[in-house]
C-alpha cells in the first residue's frame, strides 16, 4: 500500500502539483506517516467531539463515545504532527490558522518541499478547510 502511494504522489508531482493532501484520518494508525513531510493534526476537546459526531451522523451518546474510543487518542497523534490545529474556536479562527499553515507551506523553494505530501489526521468533516 506504501508503495502504492508514493507512486500516486509522484505522478502528481509529474504533471506539476505542488501539493498533494491526503485526508487520513487513520493515518498514525496505519503507519503511513512516514510517507508524509508534514501532518496537520487537527485537534478537539472530547466533549466537542461527541457533539458532533451526534449531530452530523445523528448517533447516540454511546455511539458516538464508541466511534471515538475506537480511535487513537489524539495525545498519540500530536506526537507526530508537525502542525496542530485546534477546531475548538470559531470558523474565522479555524480559518486563520489554515491561512497560517497554508502560508508557511507555499514559501517551500526546493522541489522536494514543493512536493509536500500533506497528511491530515481529523474528522474528515473539518478536513476540507485545509483545501483552501
Amino acid at each position: 500500500m506504501k508503495l502504492g502511494l508514493i507512486s500516486f504522489f509522484i505522478d502528481f508531482h509529474r504533471i506539476g502539483t505542488p501539493r498533494v493532501v491526503l485526508d487520513a484520518p487513520l493515518l498514525v494508525e496505519s503507519g503511513l506517516q512516514s510517507i508524509c513531510h508534514k501532518i496537520i493534526v487537527i485537534k478537539l476537546p472530547k466533549e466537542a467531539q461527541l457533539q458532533r459526531l451526534m449531530l452530523r451522523n445523528e448517533f447516540t451518546m454511546q455511539e458516538a463515545l464508541s466511534r471515538i474510543e475506537s480511535q487513537m487518542p489524539t495525545d498519540k497523534k500530536l506526537k507526530v504532527a508537525t502542525h496542530v490545529i485546534d477546531n475548538a474556536g470559531t470558523l474565522e479562527q479555524l480559518e486563520q490558522q489554515v491561512d497560517t499553515i497554508s502560508s508557511e507551506l507555499s514559501k517551500a523553494t526546493s522541489w522536494f518541499n514543493r512536493l509536500t505530501l500533506l497528511a491530515i489526521v481529523s474528522l474528515p468533516i473539518v478536513a476540507y478547510v485545509a483545501l483552501r
